[in-house]
């Protein structure tokens, strides 16, 4: 996108929901990025915009600054239960004034005002997750997905998973004798709750061939929420039922089931994905045995 202000960065354009037309600016649905950053990575932005991802309070004030624009915040929690709020005039402040509102005014809907922020001051000492669009009408900018948690800058605090009373799984600021506070993840799900996990390997982003010094100190990151989803077995994507695009379990003649991207919402669908290059994260200069093998 271009903007005048700011170099021309990348955004996610959402065309299916609430009319289509809006700018992602930030989305957040499975905790595979840790969102305690410091100020730097506030205001240039980080993540990937195919995944979770903050577009950057320098990148926004540009929006905001360079036209009118109004706020549609939408929130939805994992049981579908949604709420929204709409402001008629919306913009923020440049680095100097330390990306405050400038303008917030005209507020409606289902959720309060004071439920997510209340003032300026509110809002500097936040983190927040919204989704803008083109309004067709009025070229305003309108979004959707925005929630400030206070709780998600400084963890709650606690001394037992067993004892929280919220009973919720997530991530707390644990308080133990003989050790500076540090944060945990309290699964209070499965086998009764109140468990402290004191290791999560399942996907192997992480490296756990590590020195002395790491498994004293502890490293990784604790995300607020992992799912692991059993995968479908399917012969065809081209077949498969439900015509979902996603992943699955291909079965072939004459060799185990693999790994395979079905996309179903391109070219009448049905398609094997064998290769995706969007972003640069993966490096493609490999040897024989790596694209013999898949990587």
């Amino acid at each position: 996108m271009d903007v005048p202000g700011v170099d021309p960065f990348d955004v996610y354009c959402e065309q299916q929901f609430y009319g289509g037309g809006w700018i992602v600016i930030q989305n957040r649905f499975n905790g595979s990025v840790d969102f305690y950053r410091d100020w730097k990575d506030y205001k240039n932005g980080f993540g990937s915009v195919d995944g979770e991802f903050w577009l950057g309070l320098e990148q926004i004030h540009a929006l905001t600054k360079s036209q009118p624009r109004e706020l549609l915040v939408h929130l939805e929690d994992f049981s579908g239960n949604v709420k929204y709020a709409w402001y008629s005039s919306f913009a923020i402040g440049s680095e100097v004034e330390k990306y405050i509102f400038k303008m917030l005014d005209g507020h409606s809907g289902t959720l309060e005002q004071q439920k997510f922020f209340a003032s300026h001051e509110a809002f500097k000492q936040t983190i927040f997750e919204l989704r803008p669009r083109k309004h067709p009408s009025n070229n305003s900018l309108m979004t959707e997905g925005m929630s400030t948690n206070r709780d998600r800058v400084v963890p709650t605090k606690i001394t037992s998973c067993k004892d929280e009373q919220s009973k919720r799984s997530g991530r707390y600021r644990m308080d133990v004798a003989g050790v500076d506070p540090f944060d945990v993840y309290c699964e209070q799900q499965f086998y009764g709750g109140g468990w402290i996990v004191i290791q999560n390997r399942f996907n192997g982003s992480v490296e756990f061939y590590r020195d002395w010094k790491d498994y004293k100190n502890g490293f990784g990151s604790i995300d607020e929420k992992n799912e692991v989803k059993e995968v479908p077995s399917i012969t065809s994507c081209e077949l498969e039922p439900s015509k979902v695009s996603g992943q699955y379990w291909l079965a072939v003649p004459d060799m185990p089931a693999f790994e395979v991207y079905c996309e179903q919402t391109l070219q009448g669908g049905g398609w094997i994905v064998i290769q995706n290059r969007f972003d640069g994260s993966v490096d493609f200069y490999r040897n024989w045995s790596d694209y013999k093998e898949g990587f």
